[in-house]
């Protein structure tokens, strides 16, 4: 109130009309919205200062704090609000998943470790020989796919 009485005074010092407009700052919305909780801090002072033509403006000389009545009412604002109210629960979300995926990948890395060397060999083998354009066929044994692999640069183990 001190800063927005002090800018009223200095005005009117200088022959500028203005005045000193009271209220209160919007408070806090409930959760859902639409409903606010104002309490004795949320009390907040302003200049008015008078232009012809164009009639009484305000100067808020602390301008971080919203007067009476600029309360966006507007759907991005609510869903900027509401995001607002909900991003301790949106880290706790993106938190678990993490944490799940990384369990996942952890998981699937010890049942591929518990795999035989020769199962994994096989499979790296049968995985090549198709990226190289040489599929295993169904009546190969995995040294038939070796042999044959080896002729178009799958390298020896």
């Amino acid at each position: 109130m001190q800063i927005a009485t002090a800018l009223t005074v200095m005005l009117r010092a200088i022959d500028v009309p203005a005045r000193l407009g009271v209220g209160f700052a919007p408070g806090q919305e409930s959760w859902l919205g639409g409903e606010f909780t104002v309490r004795a801090s949320d009390a907040h002072a302003w200049a008015e200062v008078w232009f012809p033509g164009v009639g009484w403006q305000i100067f808020d000389p602390t301008a971080s704090v919203p007067l009476a009545g600029e309360y966006d009412k507007s759907t991005l604002a609510d869903l900027g609000r509401l995001v607002q109210r909900l991003a301790w629960v949106l880290v706790g979300v993106a938190v678990a998943l993490l944490v799940v995926g990384v369990w996942l990948v952890a998981r699937r890395v010890r049942r591929r470790r518990a795999q035989p060397w020769a199962r994994r060999f096989s499979h790296r083998l049968e995985r090549e020989g198709r990226r190289r354009g040489r599929p295993r066929q169904p009546h190969e044994t995995p040294t038939q796919v070796r042999r044959g692999a080896r002729r178009f640069g799958v390298p020896r183990p």
